[in-house]
């Protein structure tokens, strides 16, 4: 007679000589854990049972701490370029996400709560967010230069690092950056650049890298409501309109007939009127004064903002 495996797998036992002497077990090897809950005392248990047991990684980092320090950062690095060749990590992939990690997200999301913090830290010390947000800034200057678009730091490259002490240079200088405004590579590199940053901060959806993660969500929206098909860089999304001596970007422009700003707070402390009136004002230069203007503020404000207006 055939014995089946107690935990439900369908697995037959094989039947041993030694069993007639120790027993026939209920069991194929290993599965006797299979659906049984771990007691709070058992795990306490096995923790005791592994204490005592260091490893080479926790020898290194008592012995010597600061080439612990290296280690980890050596590792750290080969790490994010190995994961950024192949795309494999928990951003590109959902399946190596834990299941404890899934499941936290669907009980908590975590970008709706770090939101809400931040919108009461603005109604409370709004003055004290500004200046936190000024020196977080000038900080990741510092640290990454690269990232961040700046004149003043490109001048030298664009001018064949011209010195800037002598007035004649100065006026060189000045014509070769004026050139360069003007002609078509401008454009391209500002875009360029734009696109990189986006695709540092890894917010990918539709075939598009967004700014913030509340921006993809915008998307995300726009599709749900059906204001859009579908989402084309240049086209309703990330449009680069022209000024006198740049390009600005405008997040989306909806149905030929409503521009679309999510902008939640500003760096350089304007209000939300004047925020609104600078980009009003690009848009009226531009040719775009007979299309709607909204900024959003807020994820939450999508529908009374914007989808009234279809």
């Amino acid at each position: 007679m055939k014995k089946l495996c107690k935990c439900g797998c369908g697995k037959e036992i094989i039947i041993k000589y030694h069993h007639r002497y120790y027993g026939t077990p209920s069991y194929v090897q290993g599965h006797q854990n299979i659906g049984r809950t771990k007691t709070d005392e058992w795990k306490k248990n096995m923790s005791i049972s592994k204490k005592g047991k260091e490893t080479w990684i926790g020898r290194l980092k008592r012995e010597n701490y600061d080439k612990f320090l290296e280690h980890q950062k050596k590792a750290g690095k080969k790490g994010v370029e190995a994961c950024r060749k192949k795309k494999v990590n928990c951003f590109f992939d959902k399946k190596l996400q834990s299941k404890g990690g899934r499941i936290a997200h669907q009980k908590h999301d975590y970008g709706i709560i770090f939101r809400k913090a931040i919108d009461d830290w603005k109604k409370r010390d709004y003055k004290g967010y500004i200046e936190h947000q000024r020196k977080a800034s000038k900080k990741s200057l510092e640290l990454h230069p690269e990232l961040h678009y700046n004149f003043g730091n490109n001048w030298g490259s664009l001018g064949g690092k011209i010195s800037a002490k002598n007035p004649e240079n100065i006026k060189r200088k000045t014509e070769i950056l004026l050139k360069y405004i003007k002609s078509p590579k401008f454009k391209v590199d500002i875009i360029k650049h734009l696109e990189n940053i986006r695709k540092n901060k890894r917010h990918y959806f539709n075939g598009i890298y967004f700014s913030s993660k509340e921006e993809l969500k915008v998307a995300k929206k726009i599709l749900e409501y059906e204001l859009e098909t579908k989402l084309i860089k240049g086209k309703n999304c990330h449009i680069i309109i022209k000024t006198n001596n740049s390009f600005r970007e405008i997040d989306f422009f909806i149905q030929n007939k409503i521009f679309i700003e999510y902008h939640s707070y500003d760096l350089q402390g304007l209000s939300d009127e004047e925020y609104y009136n600078k980009r009003r004002k690009i848009l009226d230069d531009n040719g775009f004064s007979d299309k709607q203007l909204i900024v959003l503020k807020s994820i939450d404000d999508f529908e009374k903002q914007i989808v009234r207006c279809f």
